[in-house]
This record gives structure tokens, C-alpha cells and sequence, in this order.
């Protein structure tokens, strides 16, 4: 921290005088141009000047950008760990979300290729409540109502062969007994 006058002279600095910080002219000629900007960087470092006392008196800070950076680069830590506990955060639970919905869908695949093979006979779980349990509710409704199409088919047609082999009986014995006589 410097105090300056308006030509750029020292005014007072807290270092000793052996180790006193050498104001150079291109400093002081940018303290003078830069009226409307309150700092300026040059040589790796952040000056930052103030106007006091009727502008007769400046005071000057000398800032590292080592000094700058500090929390800019824990910040910048702070941010990619963040970034990467999310990231990790966001794989476990789409792993687990897609596992909750992809393991019913399979099961429910898996047992669509039994009905496929003709075996009508399969378990289907309908305690969920969600759209998944929904499609397991209509597809068991449908099975059923296939095996009842198929028992009313079948029973059919044991009844046209009844009657088939009934009219052909009756048939039959008229001549059997017309040829008998």
C-alpha cells in the first residue's frame, strides 16, 4: 500500500525505505491517464488506485495475482468437485430409475414369449400401481379372454362334430334299416 501524489512521487509507504517499491514513470503516467478506471495490471500484479483529499493524494494497492487467484482457484476446485459428485450422483440414479422401470418390462417380455408358445398358464404380478402395473392388469385380461375364446372354440367344435356325427348317424340308419328290410 503506497500513498502518491498526483505526479506519482511517494508519499509514505509502510515498507523501509531500502525495500520501498520503485514507482515506475509508465505507473505514474497510467495513474494519471486512467481517470474513469480504478485499476490497471502490469508486471504480473493488479494495481488498484484511489483518488483522496481533492485528488491531490492517491492511494495505491499492489496485489500478486498469486494473491488474486486464491479464491478464484478454490473456487474453481470447489466447482469441478461439484461437477463431478453430480455427474456421479446422476449415473447412480439413472441406473436405478432405468432398473425400477426396464426390470418389469422384461419380465413381462419374457412371459409374452411363453403366451407365444402357446402356454397360457404363466403368472403376471399386478400389485404395482404404475403404468407398468397397468399394462400387466391388460395383458393378463387379455390372456384370459384368449384361453375363454379358445375353451368356447374347442367346445364348438366338439359340438359340430356331435352334431356332424349325429346327422350322420341319422342318416345311417334309415338306409340300415331300409337295406335290412
Amino acid at each position: 500500500i503506497l500513498l502518491l501524489d498526483t505526479h506519482g512521487n511517494q508519499l509514505y509507504t509502510p515498507i523501509e525505505n531500502d525495500q520501498s517499491i520503485k514507482i515506475s514513470e509508465d505507473i505514474s503516467t497510467k495513474l494519471n491517464t486512467l481517470k474513469g478506471t480504478k485499476y490497471f495490471t502490469k508486471d504480473k500484479d493488479y494495481y488498484f488506485f484511489q483518488e483522496l483529499m481533492n485528488e491531490q493524494i492517491i492511494l495505491l494497492k499492489v496485489v500478486p495475482v498469486e494473491v488474486m487467484m486464491v479464491g478464484a482457484v478454490y473456487i474453481g476446485q470447489t466447482g469441478i468437485a461439484i461437477l463431478l459428485i453430480s455427474i456421479y450422483l446422476t449415473i447412480i440414479l439413472s441406473i436405478i430409475v432405468s432398473n425400477q422401470v426396464a426390470k418389469p418390462i422384461v419380465a413381462l417380455s419374457r412371459k409374452m414369449e411363453h403366451v407365444e408358445e402357446n402356454n397360457f398358464s404363466v403368472e403376471i404380478d399386478t400389485s404395482r400401481s404404475d403404468e407398468i402395473g397397468h399394462l400387466n392388469r391388460k395383458y393378463k385380461e387379455m390372456i384370459n379372454r384368449i384361453r375363454e375364446l379358445i375353451e368356447k372354440d374347442y367346445k364348438r367344435e366338439m359340438e359340430n362334430r356331435d352334431a356332424q356325427f349325429l346327422a350322420l348317424q341319422s342318416q345311417i340308419n334309415p338306409h340300415f334299416l331300409f337295406n335290412t328290410l
